[in-house]
């Protein structure tokens, strides 16, 4: 399983809310992305480039280290 976080603009995914519930048809289901999501770690990535600050890939049990 791939640890993705889905990828939607904020003002695609409200017009999407409002044609719902306008549309009024229970049972329906609505996609809202359009590709397969971001892996967590090319967020982190982006961020700590724009930022100036080293990112790296840490595993679960090591994460505790860095919380202030």
């Amino acid at each position: 399983m791939l640890n993705r976080w889905a990828v939607v603009l904020v003002l695609d995914a409200a017009k999407l809310y409002r044609q719902v519930m306008e549309s009024n048809q229970p049972g329906a289901s609505y996609q809202a992305g359009a590709e397969e999501g971001i892996a967590p770690r090319d967020i982190a990535r982006t961020l700590g480039k724009g930022l100036h600050l080293p990112a790296k890939s840490i595993r679960a049990d090591e994460a505790a280290a860095y919380v202030a």
